[in-house]
């Protein structure tokens, strides 16, 4: 029985023979039958064809790979982000905030925390991939930081909404409604309108934000329809008392200024500012890297 030829000898009949030698001399060389030799050449022609094939394939196995990572990295980046400073967590409907709810909430309370934590993200198969390529990265502990922060500044916010709703029906003592869609019998306060005026005023003053409102300028009392007003909004209504209620609307806004919750809103959102830049440079960092480092199960599968 003849011996067998291995690839290795193959391989270097088809060297030789691309490198200009004739299948003649390869085979006299070899001292091997030329038919041999030619189909040797063969054989190592097709395997190195195979190899290049599959040498492509895993290339390109990569390159998708880490796309999908690089794209995980940039969706955490858009995510990670200050939720604009003056805009309320919640909707300004009646039914939501009461004097007595705003009583209830207690300082530091993570009403908020466990819809506001997560990025919205995690469940995607790269967001775990990722995070087996960067098992060590300091870049978790940032994010954890980060979403903590987020959700103590939503919820500082939250309270600071329903403190708004407290010190209008206190200082008022008019019942709080929504009146967009219709007439409400006075006195009322909308909060709609006035909630949401003075909430912004407030925040914008806490964090020094530029202002584009000046209640205490621009709030008319309108004694032809009972209206308190700024602008074209109707912040409350009461007839025969309008000069009363507009001192009681500013006597309102003045509190909520210097308010432990709107205090609040201001740390936190400087916490929350901090953590915010400091991930977002993490995440920047790895994405000018054009490579994510490290090794997942999916890199294992293709050998690497």
């Amino acid at each position: 029985m003849p011996k067998k030829i291995s690839l290795i000898e193959k391989r270097k009949w088809l060297d030789s023979y691309e490198s200009g030698k004739s299948v003649e001399s390869i085979a006299t060389n070899a001292q091997r039958d030329v038919r041999t030799i030619n189909r040797g050449i063969d054989e190592a022609r097709r395997e190195a064809d195979v190899r290049t094939a599959r040498a492509e394939l895993l290339k390109e196995a990569l390159r998708r790979h880490q796309a999908s990572l690089l794209g995980m990295v940039d969706e955490i980046l858009s995510t990670i982000s200050v939720p604009p400073g003056d805009s309320p967590v919640l909707p300004w409907y009646t039914s939501v905030f009461t004097a007595t709810e705003a009583t209830r909430l207690e300082a530091g309370r993570s009403e908020a925390a466990p819809e506001n934590l997560a990025l919205g993200i995690e469940l995607r198969p790269a967001w775990g991939l990722l995070q087996e390529h960067l098992r060590r990265d300091p870049l978790w502990k940032m994010i954890a930081d980060y979403q903590k922060a987020r959700a103590a500044h939503l919820n500082a916010k939250i309270a600071f909404q329903r403190k708004t709703v407290a010190l209008l029906q206190e200082k008022t003592g008019y019942k709080i409604v929504d009146n967009r869609t219709g007439d409400v019998n006075p006195p009322f306060v909308n909060i709609y309108a006035a909630g949401h005026l003075f909430f912004q005023v407030t925040i914008r003053r806490v964090l020094g934000m530029p202002e584009s409102e000046d209640p205490e300028g621009s709030i008319v009392a309108d004694t032809t329809t009972g209206d308190i007003r700024d602008g074209g909004s109707v912040l409350a209504r009461d007839p025969g008392k309008e000069e009363e209620c507009k001192r009681n609307l500013l006597a309102a806004l003045k509190d909520l200024q210097e308010s432990s919750e709107a205090v609040r809103v201001a740390n936190t959102y400087k916490v929350l500012y901090e953590h915010t830049m400091k991930t977002r440079k993490a995440v920047e960092e790895i994405s000018l890297l054009g490579l994510v480092p490290g090794q997942c199960r999916i890199c294992r599968r293709l050998g690497m």
